[in-house]
């Protein structure tokens, strides 16, 4: 047991809540290769319970709020409904979600269609754990995702989308049950009741952390992130501290000779790269008609990039695009779990920009 049972969203200390979670402790213990996504589940389910989610979809913020487990790599994933409604059309709600999106880094926003036709607004998190993860580490994740998540549907109510009484969405899809999963996704509410799953599901989940297991769980250090840690090895390392305050706390910026920029800022650390596009239009004698039409059609190809599994999200805005990776990091890393996520995340955010450049400018079809 950890930590009080709060429902998440409604005060800002559950944001700083899991520094009660257990600590992952002084031995090193690595997981097996192989997760189980089934425990992998139990896990997860058991850090929600604790922080006062529900199961199998929890209601924060007027989204519906469902959890899945894929593995290789292991990945937990929120991915959340509004159960709202507007009047607004899809390029409304595209501008939305790009705004969301640019000036946020929880969750990931995004615009579609339902099963009746109906615009939708959805939005995710995804922790991608390369090399496992601790207690501490997936209920920070799940505590500041869901803080954003309820930040989110704030946003979108003070901008006149209004929730639907009761969490009813006539016609429209529940959380988790749109879309197609990726074949090893497995819901929280699919994990079998069986005597190895028990004692995790329902009480101490520190017993699953123990050498070769298939929870994904790690146990040892994890020191505080600083910028003097990350990107060492790399060609061109230049350090940037934020300045004043900010920057005593730490805050600050990486930038290397070739690929994406790695910047931490209070416990959150990014991974970006972006491509300067300029105003569409600008360059020749196109109407505004032309102009906003080849930005709408900008904003819905980062929408589709923003549906994809991994977590980069993509913004289109003032003439720049940008591709990223945000991941809380405030409950500290390994030395493995540092390079992992590094790595991951700058080569990830990388190929996608490449490949939206290249359909940009028309060379994916080619």
């Amino acid at each position: 047991m950890f930590g009080r049972r709060k429902a998440p969203g409604r005060s800002r200390r559950t944001v700083r809540q899991w520094r009660h979670a257990p600590d992952p402790g002084e031995t090193e213990i690595l997981p097996s290769p192989q997760v189980d996504p089934h425990a992998a589940s139990a896990v997860l389910h058991r850090v929600l319970t604790e922080i006062g989610g529900d199961r199998p979809v929890t209601q924060v913020g007027g989204f519906a709020v469902a959890t899945t487990v894929r593995t290789a790599p292991l990945t937990f994933a929120l991915e959340g409904l509004w159960e709202g409604q507007s009047d607004s059309d899809s390029g409304k709600l595209l501008t939305l979600a790009g705004t969301w999106n640019a000036g946020h880094t929880v969750p990931r926003a995004q615009v579609g269609v339902d099963r009746s036709g109906r615009v939708t607004v959805t939005a995710d998190s995804e922790l991608v754990c390369g090399v496992g993860v601790t207690v501490q580490q997936l209920d920070e994740w799940l505590r500041r995702a869901l803080a954003g998540f309820s930040a989110f549907g704030s946003f979108l109510a003070e901008r006149g989308l209004q929730t639907v009484a009761g969490g009813d969405r006539a016609g429209g899809d529940r959380a988790g049950e749109s879309g197609d999963r990726q074949p090893d996704a497995v819901p929280v509410d699919a994990v079998p009741v069986d005597a190895v799953l028990e004692e995790v599901a329902h009480g101490d989940v520190t017993a699953a952390v123990t050498p070769g297991n298939r929870f994904g769980l790690v146990g040892g250090r994890t020191p505080a992130v600083l910028l003097a840690r990350i990107g060492t090895s790399l060609e061109g390392r230049t350090e940037h501290r934020e300045p004043g305050a900010s920057g005593r706390r730490g805050n600050g910026y990486l930038r290397f000779a070739a690929g994406a920029d790695v910047a931490l800022h209070d416990g959150t650390l990014s991974v970006t790269d972006g491509v300067t596009l300029g105003s569409p239009g600008s360059g020749g004698p196109e109407s505004d008609d032309d102009t906003n039409d080849v930005e709408e059609w900008l904003r819905a190809l980062c929408n589709r990039v923003n549906t994809l599994p991994g977590g980069v999200v993509a913004v289109f805005d003032r003439g720049t695009l940008t591709c990223a990776v945000h991941r809380p990091v405030g409950s500290g890393l390994s030395d493995a779990q540092l390079d992992d996520a590094v790595s991951r995340d700058r080569r990830a955010v990388g190929e996608m920009l490449r490949l939206m450049a290249a359909e940009i400018s028309g060379e994916a079809d080619a």
